[in-house]
């Protein structure tokens, strides 16, 4: 195959590639070629029809579903959820969505910018959102720390990882400036719901020498399951005062 000819070929499976990603139909397929010669990218209209859209998109899927069979019978959890739409010519169709979870994969933080609560809030410098803003600074004055009132009783603060997760580690970054042993004796729970019913300690309870410390990491069980995590604390009344917490799970694919 010429070099313009197999250049031509990963432009049409681009295209082709694209309107599949995008649940487009393969009738849009001549229309995207078109615009492609409108923008001089020469492409043969021998491959401008929807005929040959499909012929694209089922190679793709062969090479495609190969890679993701193989990765999916590596993983240890997987979910498949289904859905319908409709195309331009009025026919039904099922589309079948799959995560999965990559042995080894990257581990990231996935608590980033989510819904966060507390049980109260001391001010507004104080308030949960700070906790996963991504500022780690550990100053109170640079407006980055969560912080509850100083006269509630058993305070918590929780995020809302919006699904459930695989979750490996939970990272805190405690205060620096001053009172960085106020955090003794919090523990970190995992639960489906909020009521905590089903929670699952993450580590241990941080101790008198861990509350000293500017992070403090706890491992979770392999295979811990949930979509909150909470951090709370059963003396009364005390604070609770925190400026990152990092929620660290492989990335779903």
């Amino acid at each position: 195959m010429e070099k313009s000819e197999l250049e031509q070929m990963r432009v049409l499976f681009r295209v082709a590639f694209f309107l599949a990603k995008s649940g487009r139909p393969f009738t849009d397929f001549p229309g995207q070629i078109k615009l492609l010669a409108v923008n001089n990218v020469p492409v043969s209209e021998t491959y401008a029809n929807d005929k040959q859209a499909r012929i694209f998109t089922d190679y793709i899927y062969e090479s495609k579903g190969v890679e993701m069979i193989k990765e999916m019978s590596e993983s240890e959890f997987f979910a498949i959820l289904s859905d319908g739409s409709t195309d331009t010519s009025i026919t039904d169709e099922e589309i079948v969505y799959v995560k999965y979870i990559k042995n080894g994969g990257e581990l990231v933080n996935i608590a980033l910018g989510k819904t966060v609560t507390q049980s109260s809030t001391d001010n507004e410098n104080g308030i949960a959102e700070h906790a996963v803003d991504g500022d780690k600074s550990g100053n109170w004055l640079h407006n980055s720390c969560s912080h509850t009132s100083g006269l509630a009783n058993e305070p918590w603060w929780r995020v809302d990882l919006a699904e459930i997760h695989c979750i490996s580690r939970v990272v805190i970054t405690n205060r620096q400036d001053c009172c960085s042993h106020k955090i003794e004796t919090a523990v970190v729970l995992i639960t489906n719901t909020v009521d905590e019913v089903d929670a699952i300690q993450c580590g241990s309870a941080i101790d008198q020498y861990t509350a000293l410390q500017a992070t403090i990491s706890f491992e979770c069980d392999e295979n811990t399951l949930g979509r909150y995590v909470t951090v709370d604390k059963t003396e009364t009344p005390v604070v609770l005062h925190m400026c990152e917490v990092e929620v660290f799970a492989p990335m779903i694919l």
